[in-house]
């Protein structure tokens, strides 16, 4: 009885995994796989054509660079009413800016 029982069970895992098997390459149900790749792949070589002719356009020319200041100047700003901690004639005034936009 258990020799039917593990051949029964071996004859069914087996039929299971005849079930799992893929289609062969060009043929069954993946033709739909096949033409939407090939629409793909023609969709990649006309984007590689256009980078291409990009890269031999050119490349845009860059925005200049905005000026800096000067780091060996020294620049007077007027503090005027603005709040302010410490003497009001210190030898080093740190100003902090925000902007709430």
């Amino acid at each position: 009885m258990r020799r039917f029982s593990y051949l029964f069970i071996g004859g069914a895992f087996a039929a299971s995994l005849a079930g799992c098997q893929r289609p062969a390459p060009g043929g069954g149900d993946n033709s739909e796989v096949l033409a939407k790749l090939d629409e793909i792949s023609k969709k990649l070589n006309d984007l590689e054509g256009k980078v291409e002719k990009a890269a031999k356009a050119g490349a845009r020319p860059s925005r200049p660079s905005r000026p800096r200041p000067d780091a060996k100047a020294t620049y007077s700003i007027p503090l005027g009413d603005s709040p302010a901690v410490g003497p009001e004639h210190a030898k080093v005034t740190i100003v902090e800016a925000f902007e709430y936009a």
